[in-house]
């Protein structure tokens, strides 16, 4: 389990776009591990497994973070796309994210 510092619970700025994004990127992370390991030859399906998983994992972090999160998020805000109010990110959008997600995660690591 990952240790997160604990915050004040502030409200947030006039955008929450970015506060929310490293959860959504871990979210993302978590969603395509799963659906790495669940299909590891079979494409079929892909993608709506992702977005069940990605949907799965932002519930887990609202229950077991939300001391970390910022003010008044939820699952509903966690799963949106973007600064578009009530549009959930489709299983696409996932796995582009994950795309690029992977390749900040290979710079970063050491060679």
């Amino acid at each position: 389990m990952l240790t997160i510092p604990s915050s004040k619970n502030m409200r947030p700025r006039t955008s929450r776009a970015q506060d929310l994004k490293p959860w959504q990127k871990l979210a993302v992370a978590r969603a395509a591990q799963n659906t790495l390991e669940t299909m590891k030859t079979d494409n079929t399906g892909k993608e709506a497994l992702a977005l069940r998983s990605f949907v799965a994992n932002c519930d887990t972090i609202i229950k077991n973070y939300q001391h970390a999160l910022p003010y008044g998020c939820t699952k509903e805000i966690l799963v949106q796309d973007g600064a578009r109010k009530d549009s959930c990110l489709t299983g696409k959008q996932v796995w582009s994210s994950w795309d690029s997600l992977s390749r900040e995660v290979a710079l970063l690591a050491p060679v």
